[in-house]
């Protein structure tokens, strides 16, 4: 008999029946409060009307018009709303399948446009599970084990973790700029170094821009200044304490897990 891979492990028993708004209903209609919004992706709740009234619209009209072969209207639009949002220079769209498809065409961009071929990530991250981006995770040894040789090139550096370390964030933080510079010194040059990517927030986006162009030293070590010709990763990362400091958050320990769902009375 046919059954789902034992690989991907599902953090509740529920089984989804229907959604709406931030709720979810099992088959038997119980109600649970999703903390997830589908991993980023429900992220107007679920069934917003306005939402399933457009998908309704599409799939009556064209389901698919895969853009190597033809264009269709709905993609042009998607494109001309996002450069009105998007930073200065970052005017090239590439729309992809799927998180780790996205990482590895932005990896592939980092190499191509610097020639440079390493890459650093930070411990704790999650890419995606193909094989380059497996390569960069470090969430668990489950995404990593039993197909090396992996993708060689890449360089791990702590992430600036409070909860992790048990320190004020200054500590972390200081203490994490430190070991990027040692990296810097002794794993992957300036001049070798592509690109940092770090996926702690699961932001996810096919491009790269230079650091160079909003990376603000402030103190922080001169190896890591001479890095700023690198290019940011896809998920973006500034050698800034400053910024750092505010992308720390305490992250789940191995020992405790929050649900991803809470029934409710």
């Amino acid at each position: 008999m046919a059954q789902l891979s034992q690989i991907l492990k599902q953090a509740t028993g529920v089984v989804a029946s229907r959604g709406e708004g931030v709720l979810l209903y099992d088959e038997d209609d119980r109600r649970y409060l999703d903390f997830t919004a589908g991993i980023g992706v429900t992220s107007t709740g679920h069934c917003h009307p306005r939402v399933v009234e457009a998908a309704q619209r599409q799939v009556g009209t064209l389901i698919h018009g895969q853009y190597t072969t033809v264009l269709h209207r709905p993609l042009l639009t998607l494109v001309e709303r996002l450069g009105d949002v998007l930073p200065p220079g970052l005017d090239r769209m590439f729309f992809a399948n799927s998180g780790s498809e996205a990482i590895e065409a932005a990896l592939r961009l980092s190499r191509q446009a610097t020639g440079r071929p390493n890459i650093i990530v930070f411990h704790g991250g999650f890419h995606g599970r193909t094989v380059a981006a497996g390569s960069l995770t470090t969430s668990g040894t489950k995404f990593r084990s039993g197909f090396g040789p992996l993708m060689a090139g890449v360089h791990v550096s702590p992430f600036p973790d409070p909860g992790h370390f048990g320190w004020p964030t200054e500590q972390a933080t200081e203490f994490a700029l430190a070991q990027l510079d040692y990296i810097l010194q002794t794993l992957s040059a300036p001049a070798d170094t592509a690109a940092y990517s770090s996926s702690r927030y699961w932001v996810r986006a096919a491009t790269c821009r230079q650091i160079s162009a909003s990376w603000r030293p402030a103190g922080t070590r001169r190896r890591a200044r001479d890095a700023a010709g690198a290019r940011r990763g896809a998920d973006g990362f500034r050698p800034h304490g400053q910024v750092l400091a505010k992308r720390c958050k305490p992250s789940r320990t191995s020992t405790t897990r929050s649900p991803t769902c809470e029934a409710l009375a």
